[in-house]
């Protein structure tokens, strides 16, 4: 299976990032943390096609489950604070938590509220720890435990459409693979329970990221042209994913 290595701006923050460890890369992408240190200010998320559960280190009482966004959206951050985040791979946190992610609505919702047992858990473990390195051993720790390694994707072949996407970079219509032995419809619903979203919208989030993970690279958008229908298409569809124009996302990743 292709690895899928999802990517946010982070711009004007500090941010850090590291994998978990090997038993759980399968079902995590990364542990990440944010600080703020200047004045309060908005910090922008991008749609990734994943689920994060998000921690306020300076606060127990703030533990959210953030599901597939389909737009860019923010949070707030206030001066000196600090958060972890777990980053799970797409259809993972539904079987975890026993939940339809869609029903989520793409709203952040605080984690306590969908399993109180898991988010007073889950906070104590990572309040054990006081730096970004301490943290992600802990949650390490945490999710070895609760042998999330041994959690299954809930139809294989749910899991055969997202690597098709992956393999392509957003460029395939699922609903018209024919190995796939379903229907359009048997599709969507899959789609919708465990990544809250249609496989096209999900396909467009990937091929973004595609793009964002090649401009990193090279910082040229011309050879990026060729996975659009043409260059309007590309701007506006980069534009509705991440906010900036590509000619901006230069400037960012310069």
């Amino acid at each position: 299976m292709k690895k899928y290595h999802p990517i946010q701006l982070n711009g004007n923050i500090e941010y850090q990032e590291v994998q978990p460890c090997d038993v759980l890369k399968n079902k995590i992408a990364c542990f990440w943390q944010i600080n703020s240190r200047r004045s309060n200010f908005d910090y922008l998320v991008i749609p990734d096609g994943c689920v994060d559960i998000i921690i306020n280190c300076s606060n127990k009482e703030e533990i959210y489950l953030s599901p597939t966004l389909i737009k860019p959206d923010s949070f707030a951050l206030q001066k000196n604070e600090t958060w972890f985040g777990i980053r799970f791979y797409p259809a993972i946190a539904p079987c975890l938590f026993n939940i339809h992610i869609s029903e989520l609505k793409h709203n952040t919702i605080d984690l306590k509220d969908i399993n109180k047992k898991w988010g007073n858990l889950l906070t104590e473990q990572l309040y054990k720890a006081d730096n970004f390195i301490e943290r992600t051993k802990q949650a390490n720790l945490f999710f070895l435990k609760k042998q999330l390694f041994d959690i299954k994707n809930p139809d294989y072949r749910l899991a055969e459409m997202i690597n098709n996407i992956y393999e392509s970079n957003g460029n395939i219509r699922v609903e018209k693979k024919g190995s796939i032995n379903l229907t359009p419809r048997h599709i969507r619903r899959l789609f919708h329970q465990y990544i809250g979203i249609p496989p096209k919208k999900f396909s467009r989030i990937v091929r973004s990221q595609n793009f964002l993970r090649e401009l990193k690279m090279d910082n040229n958008t011309n050879s990026l042209y060729d996975t659009y229908f043409d260059q309007a298409h590309m701007i506006r569809e980069i534009k509705e994913m991440t906010g900036f124009t590509p000619t901006q996302l230069v400037r960012i990743f310069e």
